[in-house]
């Protein structure tokens, strides 16, 4: 299925894979289209990237995306729920001390 335009918040059993860990997704989002087109490849941009994946790619790019994060909804079969973001923040990386 290949979309011409995208259309936010799909309950799961209409939604598509994510390319990357090939899951339907339960967690929709909407980031800002310029952090979108920056993170995801142009092949799978009218596609569904899951946020988890979204986060590795932009995280792999060194691309801040969370002041870009305007929405976040959970889809089940036959209700989406938008969440209200309050606050975001990165969560520092725990690295083992040496010994």
């Amino acid at each position: 299925m290949k979309l011409k335009k995208w259309r936010p918040a799909i309950p799961s059993p209409l939604s598509l894979l994510c390319p990357y860990c090939k899951r339907i997704p339960e967690i929709d989002y909407h980031i800002n289209n310029k952090i979108w087109k920056l993170v995801v490849p142009k092949k799978f941009r009218l596609g569904v990237v899951c946020l988890r994946c979204f986060i590795l790619l932009a995280n792999k790019r060194k691309i801040n995306w969370i002041p870009y994060l305007e929405k976040v909804f959970l889809s089940t079969d036959s209700v989406v729920i938008e969440f209200k973001i309050v606050s975001l923040w990165e969560v520092p990386k725990i690295t083992k001390e040496k010994k």
